[in-house]
């Protein structure tokens, strides 16, 4: 059991947990290793990825840390009806 709800919602917006399930690693990877990543993640404590295996490695630590109730990731989107 974990100490971090599975998806929060607010009026705007819905968080679900970052999982393999939630989003395709691959798409993940494409997100976080976009041209414009180097300009957000100097803000971030982490660098754009370099590789697909790189974000499948990063989804397997976000499991890792919520299975521990170390921390949790989220995938923020809009909720429906609403926009980005």
């Amino acid at each position: 059991m974990t100490i971090f709800p599975d998806s929060v919602e607010t009026d705007r917006l819905r968080l679900r947990r970052l999982t393999a399930e939630e989003i395709a690693p691959l798409d993940l990877y494409e997100l976080c290793s976009a041209p414009e990543m180097e300009q957000i993640t100097r803000y971030l404590p982490w660098d754009p990825h370099e590789t697909p295996r790189e974000t499948a490695a990063f989804l397997d630590e976000m499991a890792e840390a919520w299975a521990a109730g170390d921390h949790a990731a989220y995938a923020i989107r809009p909720r429906e009806g609403q926009t980005g």
